[in-house]
Parts: structure tokens; sequence; C-alpha cells
């Protein structure tokens, strides 16, 4: 287990899940500060994990983070038009900010779909669809529950408030991280 453990812990949530069992508590095998902590709509996310042995679903999930993140990064790079950088995007989000990145990647944590979720919301803001925007960011708080606080900047970006947008997502959130 010394790579992608993460990863065990959304397949152990999806398969409890498939097999009608509380995802929540120790996971066999596992030590015991591994376990699930996520809301119970993210067991069903996660069932087709279950299909999977655990060493599949680690290739599986290391392929699908690396194309996330190349998406991202080419998001990123369009949201804030980034012309001739000096330092290429993927080796500065590699290395910096402590490795974060490679810290993820060994991980196997979900924070890079989560920031690709993110961006997206970021660039639909951008581009005034709010909506997408407030999508984005609830999708994402399912996962780790601060990007909730960036629905916020419905509040702020504009001239005025966009309380409608912004009372939608937190319904929706609060809606979703209860069911």
């Amino acid at each position: 287990h010394v790579y992608q453990w993460d990863v065990i812990v959304y397949w152990w949530g999806g398969t409890a899940f498939a097999h009608g069992v509380s995802p929540y508590g120790v996971i066999p095998g596992q030590p015991e500060y591994l376990h699930f902590v996520y809301p119970p709509l993210l067991a069903a996310v996660f069932a087709p994990l279950s299909l999977l042995n655990p060493s599949a679903t680690k290739v599986l999930w290391f392929v699908l983070k690396v194309a996330a993140f190349l998406v991202t990064i080419r998001l990123w790079k369009r949201a804030i038009a980034a012309g001739a950088v000096e330092i290429p995007p993927i080796f500065f989000f590699t290395f910096a900010f402590g490795s974060a990145v490679l810290v993820d990647f060994t991980a196997g944590n979900i924070a890079i779909f989560e920031q690709l979720l993110l961006w997206i919301g970021f660039a639909s803001l951008l581009t005034g669809r709010r909506w997408l925007f407030v999508a984005a960011v609830v999708l994402a708080a399912q996962f780790k529950l601060t990007p909730i606080f960036f629905l916020g900047l419905l509040l702020v970006i504009d001239e005025r408030p966009r309380w409608l947008p912004f009372i939608v997502g937190a319904m929706v959130f609060a809606t979703l991280v209860g069911a």
C-alpha cells in the first residue's frame, strides 16, 4: 500500500455501496486512519470502481488523473490567456507549492479532479456563465467541502450581487451533502 492509498478509500466506498454495506468504518486490510469520509452520495459515484480489483482501479485512477491534470493546465492557460510562459505550466504545477501535484499523484487523492471542476467554474464565471460556475463549484464541494465558499464570488464579482445563483447553489449543495 505504498502508493495510491487514497484510491483504495474511494474503491472501498464504491464497493461497499455496490454491496449494500456502509462505506464508513474500518476498511479491511487498511490502516485505521484510512476510512471513507465523504458524503454518502459519493459512495454511489465510486460504485463503478467496484467492478475492478484494487490494482486495476489504481491504474485507471492514475490515467484519469493524468488526463484531468493536462485538461486543467490547458484550461488554466486559456482562462488566463497565458501566451509565452517562461516556465512550462506542467513543470511549475508539478514541483511548486511543496510538490502538491506530485504528492497528489502519489497518494491517489481526488484533488486534481476537484481542481479541474474548480477551474471549469472559474473560467465559466469569467465568461459570464454563472450557472455553469455554480454547478462546477457545487460538484467540487462534494469531495471536499471548502470549495463551496467560492459561491461567494457571485456576490462580489459583478456590480450587483447575483443572489439567485448563489442561493440555488447553496441549496443544491446542502441537499446533495445531506442526501
